[in-house]
């Protein structure tokens, strides 16, 4: 049962509205490195809706891969196509997303995050 050979997940794919805010957030507010990117790319042919679901004529205007200590990576993608959404999901809709992060001292990365202006939901009292 389950997938042959799992070995764990090598990366996350998220497309963002803006590569360089998000790569800002994810490196300067968590911690992450950037380990490479590539772009812009787009095909003349099928490529991109064969291999990725999307519009043919969709450009990809930079792909960027970080690594946050251990675990699957982030990739994000900034897409151009013109017909793209641009509201962002609810977690509760389809195509909702988070990301979550092992820490040592949850009190201290909270504060962390909000004092670089991250909006915590709830209310965390950990002993």
């Amino acid at each position: 049962m389950g997938l042959p050979g799992l070995a764990g997940a090598e990366h996350i794919g998220i497309t963002v509205p803006n590569l360089e805010a998000a790569t800002r957030f994810f490196v300067d507010v968590i911690g992450c490195k950037v380990v490479f990117e590539i772009g812009p790319f787009a095909s003349d042919d099928d490529w991109m809706q064969q291999h990725l679901g999307v519009d043919p004529r969709s450009r990809i205007n930079k792909l960027r891969m970080l690594k946050c200590a251990n675990g699957p990576a982030i990739e994000l993608f900034e897409y151009d196509v013109k017909d793209q959404k641009k509201t962002i999901p609810k977690n509760s809709d389809v195509g909702g997303h988070h990301v979550g992060f092992y820490v040592s001292d949850l009190d201290a990365a909270v504060a962390h995050l909000r004092r670089h202006g991250v909006q915590v939901l709830g209310s965390f009292q950990i002993s």
